[in-house]
């Protein structure tokens, strides 16, 4: 039976098309949902959504636009009257959610917001882990997309019964599955990047295995997709070796042409030092692309090494490149994994099933009027 519809306060980014999708999603099971955003309003998400601020932000959010906010945050919940609340990223509108006392809010954290960044400078870790702490003690409930964060938000502080783990999962309808190609003798492996730029993701790992594969004479083409502090060095690197024709960066890539550039790869490659679930390798799972990614937690309960895909250690560029070339060579072994991953895409990322799961948690939260 379908549960009555609610009013729901949802606080994050207006500019993620995570949460855009997640509103949506929301709206078409009947609930009546206001999006409140410190961030760019798309002007296809005008109606619905409300800013918080005078001036909206493109990138991270600042600290300045917080003491005006969750009063306006205040003021939304007096005028709006949600039965719940939900706010998506720890370390900023859940801090707006705790700072405005609203009752009963659950957060979502995107796994960057609570886990240890170890490229950030020990006060700026200090100051996450102090902000989180007091923003999860007025917390009602937790989302956590992979098993590795609800232990990190255990670690801080906040009951694991009040914890739902559970991935989003992937719009199938939007990232549609298609047979992977088969290549010609001699064909260029095509290779796609699309994380941030930024030491995180450690995409020189990345740059630096292809330049070995070039030098060996492998035929392939790479994109690397996304901005970052680190897009300048590794342009100049690509370009002091005269490998501009093969490995092109492609700037940030909108949502909507992402399976477009999914669709267009063989092989999906993250060199990432941490994350929480990757939306970007279900992505890749759900059309068909093989996925070579770093060997942290959050990967290895997707990819099977040999199986659905393969692992390198964070940094190694040597077993990186070894990887891409084997590909390069044995065009049916990516094939065979990508069918192999078939039933983990259907089972275990259906987003409009696992969405539902994360609907009926929201729900119980709000009749329960779960207090912090």
């Amino acid at each position: 039976m379908p549960s009555p519809p609610r009013r729901i306060l949802f606080l994050g980014p207006a500019s993620a098309c995570h949460v855009t999708r997640w509103v949506a999603f929301l709206r078409r099971r009947g609930h009546e949902v206001l999006l409140a955003s410190l961030h760019e309003i798309p002007a296809d998400q005008r109606r619905g959504t409300i800013a918080l601020a005078g001036r909206l932000t493109s990138g991270a959010t600042p600290a300045s636009a917080l003491p005006g906010a969750w009063r306006r945050v205040r003021q939304l919940a007096r005028e709006f009257r949600p039965d719940v609340t939900i706010a998506y990223y720890m370390s900023s509108y859940g801090l707006l959610a705790a700072l405005a006392g609203l009752r009963p809010w659950v957060g979502a954290a995107a796994g960057g917001d609570v886990l240890v960044d170890a490229f950030d400078p020990w006060h700026r870790r200090l100051r996450t882990r102090l902000l989180v702490g007091y923003t999860l003690r007025r917390c009602s409930g937790m989302l956590a997309w992979a098993p590795h964060v609800a232990r990190r938000l255990i670690e801080l502080g906040f009951a694991e019964s009040q914890i739902l783990v559970q991935p989003r999962g992937v719009d199938r309808t939007l990232f549609r599955y298609r047979e992977p190609r088969r290549r010609q003798p001699g064909e260029p492996l095509r290779v796609l990047s699309i994380r941030w730029l930024k030491p995180l993701y450690r995409v020189d790992t990345l740059v630096e295995a292809l330049l070995a594969l070039a030098a060996r004479g492998v035929a392939f083409e790479a994109r690397i997709g996304g901005e970052g502090s680190e897009r300048a060095r590794l342009e100049q690197c690509v370009t002091e070796a005269g490998a501009n024709d093969r490995i092109r960066f492609v700037g940030a890539i909108a949502a909507d042409d992402v399976p477009a550039a999914m669709s267009w790869a063989d092989v999906y490659v993250s060199t990432s030092s941490s994350d929480g679930a990757s939306s970007s390798l279900f992505e890749a799972l759900s059309v068909g692309v093989y996925p070579l990614v770093s060997d942290i937690e959050a990967n290895r309960a997707y990819v099977s090494p040999g199986k659905t895909g393969d692992l390198f250690a964070v940094g190694d560029a040597a077993a990186l490149a070894g990887s891409l070339e084997a590909l390069s060579r044995d065009d049916e072994r990516r094939r065979g994994a990508v069918l192999a991953a078939r039933p983990l895409v259907s089972e275990r990322l259906d987003y409009e099933k696992n969405m539902a799961r994360i609907e009926a948690f929201l729900l119980g939260v709000a009749l329960e009027k779960r207090p912090a």
